[in-house]
């Protein structure tokens, strides 16, 4: 007997975390001690910069940049930007230097808290990454030299994953501020880069998409001493990626900083300049496929049976980015100063659960709003919190285990009545995802002697789900065999009898 084997390297997950973890900072306020400072919103972005492959751990280096908007000793808002570099190590046991790793991370709250002078900075994150690996393994592709062999071949589909790339793109671009809008400083910015379309062309990709930016001002009118103006660049970027058009890519843009300034253009406009650093990621994978036995026996002296290795292979990847809509109802809590003119509200959802519906994906968690305004009776803002449940769902399906990412953008805000505010919003959710297939794969032969059996017809009893293939493997017999003298035999039906000639063995 002769085995031939297919040698195939196939993409194991090793390992996989989930974990949250906090990272605090401080920093001085300009100004005097004696000035209190009121907090009235702290951004946070994370930036995750590369992992470090340790003992069955990791190591990510990554930044949180904090953008804390306040008051200080007058009813002007201002800004301050402040940034916390951290290490966090996550357990990923089996992971090695050979590791595909893959790292994910959201921040989940921020805030922060003027004391004597200076911010002391607070942020809880939640980071996951995975370790995939390409491990060799010879299959049993067929079986020689054996008489009477009777095999059933099979083709198992794989994915390859066959390159990756990374880069930075700097988007510029300005806009005009109309004069109409009294800005006389602009603060900071939040910004979200969205990814439309995807094309592969003489192993490059090409990826269109705009980078939503929204931007913060101080103004002289009396009523809006906050001004929020939304803004979009287009970008075509470009990513060397040797990847052809027959092969999947999935790329992932995501925002590694964000940086707006002001100048004045003349009676009374200004012009926004905007800088805003992407970072570029792309995997290349492709499908391939291996020839092996589902399964094999003999019509006379010595059966084979192969023998199995099960193994959980990636098959797919996905990267995905969908918005949904909203609109929420935001009630003042019992006490607060009733609301005049709002200025600007920020919205950070909370995921609590997700799963797939339908051909969407039903998200469901809490809206962490917060709102400024001015009060009546007073010219300096204020802004309060609330949580709301929300349920959203996103177009396009997700697998079990998905890694998903949702932020906020174009955070609109009217006041209803003095207690009452409704903001309408845009959750834009980014989601890297990965299907695994379960197989059971033949890597060996073995013979093995069966007793001595007397020939003749056999009335045989089909079960529940077996096959014309079980039944001849069953009495060692060909398919064709039974057909012939069960001429009207289409398919086994449980518990109808049918008739096997089987041949006596020695």
């Amino acid at each position: 007997m002769e085995i031939l084997r297919n040698n195939v390297a196939i993409e194991r997950l090793i390992s996989e975390a989930n974990e949250q973890t906090v990272v605090d900072g401080e920093v001085a306020l300009p100004g005097g001690i004696r000035d209190e400072a009121h907090i009235l919103h702290t951004d946070a972005r994370l930036s995750l910069e590369d992992a470090q492959v340790l003992q069955d751990r990791i190591a990510i280096n990554g930044t949180v940049v904090f953008q804390i908007l306040y008051t200080q000793g007058d009813s002007r808002p201002r800004a301050l930007e402040a940034s916390s570099t951290f290490t966090h190590q996550i357990a990923l046991p089996g992971v090695d230097a050979k590791a595909r790793i893959q790292t994910s991370g959201q921040v989940l709250e921020a805030n922060a808290q003027a004391v004597n002078g200076r911010l002391l900075l607070h942020a809880s994150l939640s980071i996951a990454a995975r370790a995939l690996e390409h491990s060799p393994i010879a299959v049993v592709s067929g079986i020689t030299d054996v008489e009477g062999l009777q095999s059933q071949p099979e083709t198992v589909r794989l994915m390859q994953h066959v390159g990756e790339a990374q880069t930075t793109s700097l988007l510029r671009e300005e806009f005009d501020l109309p004069a109409s809008l009294g800005i006389q400083e602009t603060l900071y910015a939040r910004a979200y880069p969205y990814v439309k379309k995807v094309g592969v062309s003489g192993g490059r990709a090409s990826i269109e998409g705009d980078l939503s930016i929204d931007a913060f001002h101080t103004s002289q009118l009396a009523d809006k001493p906050l001004v929020v103006t939304r803004h979009v660049i287009p970008f075509e970027l470009s990513l060397e990626i040797g990847a052809s058009e027959d092969e999947d890519i999935q790329v992932r843009v995501t925002l590694k900083d964000i940086a707006v300034s002001s100048v004045d253009a003349g009676e009374g406009s200004r012009v926004l300049r905007a800088e805003g650093l992407l970072n570029v990621q792309g995997s290349v994978s492709r499908n391939d496929s291996v020839e092996t036995l589902a399964d094999a026996y003999t019509l006379q002296g010595d059966m084979v049976t192969l023998s199995r290795e099960s193994i959980t292979v990636l098959s797919s990847e996905i990267t995905a980015q969908s918005v949904q809509s909203g609109k929420i109802m935001f009630e003042l809590p019992e006490g607060s100063p009733p609301v005049r003119v709002v200025l600007a509200a920020f919205i950070e959802p909370s995921i609590a659960d997700s799963h797939p519906l339908g051909d969407r994906q039903r998200v469901t968690g809490v809206l962490h709003s917060t709102v400024i305004y001015l009060p009546f009776g007073g010219d300096a803002p204020v802004s309060s919190s609330h949580d709301t449940p929300f349920e959203a769902l996103f177009q396009g399906a997700l697998p079990e285990g998905a890694w998903i990412r949702i932020e906020s953008q174009e955070v609109d805000a009217a006041a209803i009545t003095a207690d009452r505010i409704e903001l309408q919003y845009r959750l834009c959710m980014d989601a890297d995802a990965y299907v695994l297939e379960k197989s059971a794969l033949p890597t060996d032969v073995k013979k093995q002697a069966i007793p001595v059996s007397k020939g003749g017809i056999v009335v045989a009893y089909p079960t529940s789900g077996e096959t014309l293939w079980d039944l001849a493997r069953k009495y060692r017999v060909t398919q064709d065999s039974i057909q012939k003298i069960n001429p009207t035999l289409k398919n086994l039906q449980a518990g109808k009898p049918v008739l096997v000639f089987q041949r006596a063995s020695v």
